[in-house]
């Protein structure tokens, strides 16, 4: 399993867990990743990440939504991240 560093801003984080249900994760790593860093007081957010719970993360947020620039870039950089882990 590949592992990488998710680095989000606070504002990406806050869209991000607004947009899935974390509860759906709860009692996994990715539930306590998601949590944590949703709770953190750090402008930038680092999470160590596999390319299964990234793909878990595209699954609950759909595709991008074009009126929400926030979202969209943290959409972006999932998807960056996964496109460096399968290269």
């Amino acid at each position: 399993m590949k592992r990488g560093i998710l680095v989000l801003n606070k504002m990406e984080i806050e869209s991000l867990v607004l947009k899935i249900n974390i509860e759906k994760f709860r009692g996994s790593p990715l539930y306590e990743k998601l949590n944590s860093a949703s709770r953190s007081i750090e402008n930038n957010i680092n999470i160590s990440i596999s390319e299964e719970e990234l793909e878990s993360i595209l699954d609950e947020i759909g595709p991008p939504v074009s009126n929400d620039s926030i979202l969209s870039s943290a959409y972006e950089k999932i998807i960056s991240l996964l496109q460096r882990m399968r290269s």
